[in-house]
């Protein structure tokens, strides 16, 4: 539910994405395609549809898109993420003034993510889930709203796998090896600039940075300023652009001292 003012710079961007189409049809390669599993939950009520419109508030829409805790039982820790993947509330943590906060809305009032998080392999399946994502992927969509699709994807789990409860799941080996695949990612995402959007292309980072916060880094600890604990806390930059870019670069050095 959109319970936080506006980010009007994100709407922006995925205003402008879903206008512009790419005319050259693509073969989508066969590494970019995910099957994804059969017990993800099939939404009855999607938005566009004449169904969406009669329920008229977003109350009714947001009741009428939970699962049923009849049926979460049924459904695996893959089936769980792939059902907040399709989940047509996901995007309004980009419509909000605190990621963060919105996040831990979602995982508090979505049935999805309540059951996820009560999952015991809930990180495995997270981080098994993120690997196969592939910033590279993104130009071989055909149309616009693919290609957002594929790029706020990254962010869709990349929130979820920075959370605490899910870090705490892992060992240090784990740890290490989601820390240098963020990374990797976030490296990548760069490459791909026109796809990846400054306002969510971070979270690569975040990750590197809550989990380095989490085990008390002793150099990471000792750099720590407002603005990278502002970051962390709400999962967005509020800095000026100096400000940002020197915040990034202290991050990414502590990251690549910690995957080494």
């Amino acid at each position: 539910m959109q319970i936080f003012k506006q980010n009007i710079h994100i709407a922006g961007f995925l205003l402008m994405l879903l206008i512009y189409s790419c005319s050259n049809e693509k073969t989508i390669p066969n590494s970019c395609v995910y099957d994804a599993p059969k017990d993800a939950y099939a939404y009855p009520i999607l938005p566009g549809t004449q169904a969406w419109i009669d329920l008229q508030t977003t109350e009714n829409r947001w009741q009428a898109t939970q699962i049923p805790h009849s049926v979460l039982t049924n459904i695996s820790a893959k089936g769980l993420i792939e059902s907040w993947l399709n989940f047509p509330f996901r995007l309004d943590i980009f419509l909000t003034n605190s990621y963060q906060k919105a996040t831990e809305y979602m995982i508090a009032h979505f049935s999805g993510l309540q059951e996820l998080f009560n999952r015991p392999d809930a990180a495995h399946e997270l981080l098994e889930r993120y690997k196969l994502l592939n910033p590279d992927c993104v130009s071989s969509f055909n149309t616009s709203s693919e290609k957002v699709g594929h790029s706020f994807t990254f962010a869709y789990l990349e929130l979820l796998i920075a959370q605490e409860q899910i870090l705490s799941q892992m060992n240090l080996s784990t740890q290490k090896q989601l820390v240098k695949e963020a990374y990797n990612k976030y490296q990548r995402k760069l490459k791909n600039a026109e796809y990846f959007d400054v306002s969510t292309r971070d979270f690569g980072l975040l990750i590197g940075a809550r989990v380095m916060f989490h085990l008390k880094y002793p150099p990471f600890m000792n750099e720590i300023n407002a603005n990278i604990q502002n970051f962390m806390e709400n999962a967005q930059f509020r800095a000026p652009s100096a400000e940002y870019d020197a915040a990034i670069s202290i991050i990414k050095a502590n990251i690549l001292q910690f995957i080494n």
